[in-house]
């Protein structure tokens, strides 16, 4: 097999596996999936309870990566906090 044609299948295998992960983060998060980029919302009305959706978010897609041999790449990887409330902390 030429190597152009093995190289073809990283995408492909890649959007297989990680297409559970929509239907696995239904209830706790919004998953949007676009080509290679995977974004996901976790909202809640305060911090605590979000700091507790987002740990378990984390580790749900730790143990779907797991399972699928999957790396999650930290220097692409982003954690954005948004508030309508001005905080001090």
């Amino acid at each position: 097999m030429e190597l152009h044609k093995v190289l073809s299948w990283g995408p492909i295998l890649f959007n297989i596996y990680i297409n559970d992960l929509p239907k696995i983060m239904d209830k706790l998060s919004l998953t949007i999936l676009y080509a290679n980029d995977t974004n996901i919302i976790v909202t809640s009305t305060n911090y605590k309870d979000l700091q507790k959706e987002v740990n378990l978010t984390l580790q749900l897609i730790s143990e779907l990566f797991q399972i699928n041999w999957l790396v999650l790449n930290k220097n692409k990887t982003s954690v954005f906090y948004f508030s309508l409330v001005i905080t001090d902390s």
